[in-house]
């Protein structure tokens, strides 16, 4: 264990060294060749004004002189030791995130502070003073501004949200600075790009290969950043119909608790009344009253559903009166199994009921009909909309070689994944009948992208939505259908199925009841690593990148001289070597720790204990 973990931390440090060593060697030019840097930079600048009255004697000279075709960077803005200060705070915040959790929060903030000053130096440099600069430069500014904000600032892998517990401000913000970069470079290659100054004789960088940056490679840039555009929009408008069903939901919660007093009340007084030869029958709204004592709308969590009966072309209340039943709804079923399992001494978390209002007056002694209490069938109506609009996800059709491709993928560290232990269960012939209702994937993404941009998007759809994020079943490949079929409900289910459409309070309480409690899923090594590799290539790409561009367009850059440099280059490399040292440290500790307990266990003689060795 010892030599592994040793060879990683020499293996971090080699990388670590090469990459530094490949950036001072491709960006520190000799003092010769830095001031004929500087003389040409102005010539470059003069030559075509100068060229109408050069002489044919000096004709020859100037095509000489035609070999120097870069340009001298600023080393206020990306300099080589702001580079490398960017370089390696970003290599501590990846190593902090999957090895050294504990201190990945303050380098995040510190890595943040470094994202706001490349958004103002952006703004103010690249967007204002356009035709000042080189097109070049104004790429390599935007290009660190994005690597900052994609891998440093944020948060949003399935692996990262294991551990970090982001802010409203903190999500806020840097949904902020992610449309502002997306902005940026959406201008840039289409307009600013033009605006800037061409370098003499060719434009490259670097994308796996070496590329004009005029050429192709500017065609494929203009069409991502649009997309990381319209899927941030996408996501905020979900966040934000998921923090108005949020609000919702509280309003439901309290007349569905005032009605569910009020039932409790009537029915005590029922019992109380002396009746011979009846026998009490309970029925769904019961059965939902009952819920409400053991205090599941305030905890809002409770076991998935397991195998929700599909439902008849009956109303609930037709079923009802025709005798003694099975349950007759997802809801109902979820109440009776989590009184089971509290009859029989489960540890359930169940929160304390709050301070119920006033029970009503004695004058009405007998229950009221059940359309007294429409709340407890639109409940019911609200856990049939739930349940259907999950169940509408073809993945779960897959057989074969299309469903261990779906396996896969969902092991990628790509976008948004389930994340809980156990899925729901649903009826596999409705699922199926619903799934086989749906259009094309892009169909529904077009679908539910046109009713928010609208502002068309119901709210009853947003709680749904608000349902998957609380669940964790949020999934990039099924919520599209997921959405369009909650958004077209009921006309995507199959003819003839009964569906009355619930009402947004009855569809909030639903949610909370069927809100599963399944822990969410503990991510294998296998994955872990995955993460830990991808999002290592995807720094070792940007600082490859930016070395290369500069290699390739410029002369090169000065050493590290000024203080302008020497403070960020002090701060990045500080920060890695402060990360590595408290890994080490934690080691070393932990080994300590692992001799003390095996020590402790040793008898006073040094032999081990029968009882020990029992034990063992």
């Amino acid at each position: 264990m010892f030599q592994s973990k040793f060879r990683f931390v020499c293996l971090i440090a080699f990388t670590a060294t090469v990459l530094l060593s490949v950036t001072l060697t491709y960006a520190h030019p000799t003092s010769t060749v830095h001031d004929h840097g500087l003389r040409s930079r102005s010539f470059i600048r003069g030559r075509n004004e100068q060229t109408w009255e050069t002489p044919e004697s000096t004709k020859i000279l100037q095509s000489r002189d035609d070999r120097h075709c870069g340009f001298i960077g600023n080393n206020d803005i990306y300099g080589t030791g702001i580079r490398i200060g960017i370089y390696t705070q970003t290599l501590a915040v990846w190593f902090a995130k999957y090895f050294l959790v504990s201190q990945a929060p303050f380098l995040r903030d510190s890595i943040t502070v470094f994202t706001v000053a490349l958004f103002i130096v952006s703004i103010l440099y690249a967007a204002v003073n356009a035709s000042e600069i080189y097109a070049v430069e104004g790429f390599i500014i935007l290009q660190i501004f994005a690597w900052q904000c994609l891998t440093g600032a944020r948060t949003q892998g399935p692996h990262n949200k294991e551990n970090f517990r982001n802010s409203v401000t903190r999500r806020v913000f840097t949904e902020c600075m992610d449309i502002g970069c997306q902005s940026l470079l959406v201008w840039f290659w289409f307009h600013g790009i033009e605006k800037m100054m061409k370098t003499p004789c060719e434009t490259v960088t670097f994308f796996l290969a070496k590329v004009n940056m005029f050429g192709w490679f500017r065609t494929y840039v203009k069409i991502v950043p649009i997309l990381a555009l319209v899927g941030h929009v996408h996501r905020i408008g979900l966040e934000a119909v998921n923090l108005r069903s949020y609000f919702m939901f509280q309003k439901a919660k309290r007349g569905f608790l005032e009605t569910a007093a009020r039932y409790k009340e009537l029915e005590r007084q029922e019992r109380e009344k002396p009746e011979s030869g009846d026998v009490p029958t309970i029925d769904h709204q019961g059965t939902l009253v009952n819920a409400c004592d053991s205090g599941h709308l305030d905890e809002g969590r409770d076991q998935p559903s397991q195998g929700a009966n599909s439902p008849t072309s009956q109303p609930p209340s037709r079923r009802l009166s025709q005798g003694s039943e099975t349950t007759v709804s997802p809801v109902s079923s979820q109440f009776q199994e989590q009184a089971r399992r509290t009859s029989q001494g489960s540890e359930i978390a169940v929160s304390p009921m709050p301070s119920q209002p006033q029970s009503p007056s004695r004058e009405s002694a007998t229950p009221p009909p059940k359309s007294d209490f429409p709340i407890f069938e639109d409940v019911y109506h609200g856990s049939l909309y739930l349940t259907r609009c999950m169940s509408a996800t073809p993945s779960t059709t897959l057989t074969g070689y299309s469903a261990r491709l779906y396996k896969f993928y969902t092991r990628l560290p790509l976008g948004h994944r389930a994340q809980v232990t156990e899925t729901p269960h649903y009826d596999a012939s409705e699922a199926l009948a619903i799934s086989s209702c749906l259009p094309s994937f892009l169909a529904c993404h077009r679908h539910v992208l046109t009713h928010q941009l609208t502002f068309r998007f119901p709210r009853r759809a947003a709680l749904f939505y608000t349902h998957l994020a609380c669940a964790h079943l949020v999934d990039d490949w099924n919520v599209p259908y997921q959405l369009y079929a909650a958004l077209t409900y009921p006309a995507c289910l199959p003819p003839g199925t009964y569906a009355p459409l619930p009402s947004h309070a009855g569809t909030a309480i639903a949610a909370a009841i069927l809100l599963p409690a399944a822990p969410e899923r503990a991510w294998t090594l296998a994955e872990s690593w995955v993460f830990t590799v991808s999002h290592l290539w995807i720094h070792v790409f940007f600082i490859t990148q930016l070395g290369l561009t500069i290699r390739w367009n410029g002369e090169g850059l000065t050493g590290l001289a000024s203080v302008g440099q020497l403070i960020p280059f002090v701060i990045g490399v500080g920060s890695l070597g402060l990360v590595l040292v408290r890994w080490v440290e934690r080691w070393c500790r932990g080994r300590l720790d692992r001799g003390r307990g095996r020590r402790g266990k040793m008898g006073s003689s040094g032999r081990v204990g029968v009882g020990d060795w029992m034990r063992r």
